[in-house]
Formats: C-alpha cells, sequence, structure tokens
C-alpha cells in the first residue's frame, strides 16, 4: 500500500472546505503550489503539448476559469486539468466518427475466383472497437473530472459559500441608498 486510505487519493483541503467537510483535527499539511487566482496567468496554452486542437484548449481554458471562480485551482493542477481537456476532445472527435460508422461491424471471407471475380462471404459481425474507447474515456474523464467537482455528483458535495445575510435595518438602508 501507498499509505492511502484504501488505495484513494486524499482529497485537497480547499475541496473539503468546500463540500463542508473539513475538520480541523484531520487537516493535512500540503504543498498546494502556487495558487492561479487570476487568468491572465495562465491564458497561454502553448507550453502545454498535449493541447494540439482549438477545442482542446478550449476546454483547458473554460475548465480552468471555473476552478478559479472557486478559488480551488493551483500551478500544480494544469498538467491534470490538460489531461482531462486532452481526453474530452479526443471523446468529441470519437463521437462523430461513431455517428457516421455503424455500431456493427460484418467481417467477411473473400474468396478470388479463378476469372477475377471476388465474392465475399459474411462470417461475423462484431461491436465496432471504437466502443471500447469510447467506454474508456468516458471512465477516464469522470474519474479525472470529479477531482475537480466537474461531475454532477462531485458537484452535490461542493458547498459554495453563502452570501452574508445583512439584518433587515441594514437592507433597508441599502435599498434605500440604492
Amino acid at each position: 500500500m501507498s499509505g492511502r486510505n484504501g488505495g484513494r487519493k486524499p482529497l485537497p483541503e480547499e475541496l473539503k472546505v468546500l463540500r463542508g467537510t473539513a475538520r480541523r483535527d484531520r487537516k493535512r499539511e500540503s504543498s498546494k503550489g502556487i495558487p492561479v487566482d487570476k487568468w491572465s496567468s495562465i491564458s497561454s496554452t502553448r507550453g502545454i503539448k498535449i493541447l494540439q486542437s482549438a477545442r482542446a484548449k478550449a476546454i483547458f481554458k473554460a475548465k480552468c476559469n471555473q476552478l478559479i471562480l472557486l478559488g480551488i485551482l493551483s500551478e500544480a493542477d494544469l498538467d491534470q486539468l490538460s489531461f482531462y481537456a486532452y481526453n474530452l476532445d479526443k471523446l468529441y472527435s470519437l463521437m462523430g466518427d461513431l455517428r457516421e460508422e455503424s455500431d456493427m461491424i460484418t467481417l467477411y471471407k473473400v474468396i478470388y475466383r479463378g476469372d477475377g471475380e471476388i465474392e465475399k462471404i459474411p462470417t461475423k459481425t462484431i461491436i465496432n472497437p471504437k466502443w471500447k474507447l469510447y467506454f474508456s474515456l468516458i471512465d477516464t474523464i469522470n474519474k479525472v473530472g470529479s477531482e475537480f467537482g466537474f461531475t454532477p455528483v462531485a458537484r452535490q458535495k461542493l458547498k459554495l459559500p453563502e452570501e452574508p445575510k445583512l439584518n433587515p435595518i441594514e437592507e433597508l438602508k441599502r435599498q434605500l441608498n440604492g
């Protein structure tokens, strides 16, 4: 074992705070890395070689913006986030391929006749192998995305800070003053 409970990767303290499950007695010191608080600090994806397509770069930038607003993005997360964007882009491309192709592929036995005629005899039908890659990508995307709160279940666990409520007199003053 690697010293973790059940082999699970420990959650970042920031995510525990957002979920409302942070406890002082269980707080662990972590090397957070340099927090990213402005999009301008990572606006260029030129240094991230895995992001080749414009769509992958757009996904990366969009997800960075979401995490910056939550205040849980650090520079150490950028590599994992780039893998997420790469796999999501690959999934979208694969979905386009599967839309154009058939779900089933028929395999044939080809017989070449002496007179130059070719006869194809269907032997069996299999599921398009791209479906295996599709489900593998879905699994990977969900695993990585849940680390950042991108899945519905992970999002339900996040407790975003509520706006402080003013007392009625302060609220009335605010409304009167505009």
